[in-house]
Formats: C-alpha cells, structure tokens, sequence
C-alpha cells in the first residue's frame, strides 16, 4: 500500500470547495471531504484528492490526484463495532494500491456509494 492516512470526520464541502479552490479545475465540484489533525482527503465530481500537509509547520504541501477514470477497482472493509474503523483501497491503473482508514464517523457508506456511481 502507498499511502495510508486516518480520517476523522466529514468535512462540509463547500467550505472546502473555497479552501482548496486553487487545487480544483474550473467547475470542478467537490462532494465528500474528510480531515485528519493535518491531512484532507476530497472526493470531487471528477477524481480523488489527497492534500497531505508536510513538515513540522505544514506548510509544505504534497497533492495527489487520482481521476475516476483511472481507478480500476475499489475495496471497501469495515472494521466492525469495536474498531470502528472503515478502511478503503483504490486500485489505479498501473500504480499500488492507495489504502485511507477512515474513522466509522465519516460515512463509509456514502463514501462508497460515491465512488461506484463514479467508478463502477
């Protein structure tokens, strides 16, 4: 697996449509967003988005983009009322596996739901 991040929570989408408008194409529109302490993972209408913030202060910033299109299968595990804990894994096209363990309060099923009317 090449990334692994935990995510807390559901982030509102418009609020981050205008913070990370600088990273989002002309009408791009973002539909599910999560956020660790540091990190944001985006679900837009046109690909996955993950905004690892770097360094002591964070201000260093690594973006990685994943389009739909170029998502060949997906995996969906949840860990159980004990773990609480919904682990997702994205297969692209030629590259490892992407794995984000979300936290059960961030609506695995809806992020599932959203990536296989985009993928599937």
């Amino acid at each position: 697996m090449s990334t692994f991040f935990e995510m807390y929570g559901g982030v509102n989408p418009s609020r981050v449509q205008k913070e990370y408008a600088h990273a989002l194409a002309p009408n791009e529109t973002v539909e599910y967003a999560c956020k660790t302490v540091r990190d944001m993972f985006i679900v837009t209408d046109r690909r996955i988005l993950n905004v690892d913030k770097q360094g002591v202060t964070g201000n260093k910033k690594n973006y990685d983009s994943i389009p739909f299109n170029k998502v060949s299968r997906f995996q969906v595990e949840y860990g159980g009322k004990l773990a609480g804990l919904v682990t997702i894994r994205l297969w692209s096209s030629g590259n490892e596996a992407v794995e984000v363990v979300f936290h059960k309060s961030a609506n695995g099923e809806g992020i599932q739901k959203t990536l296989a009317s985009k993928i599937c």
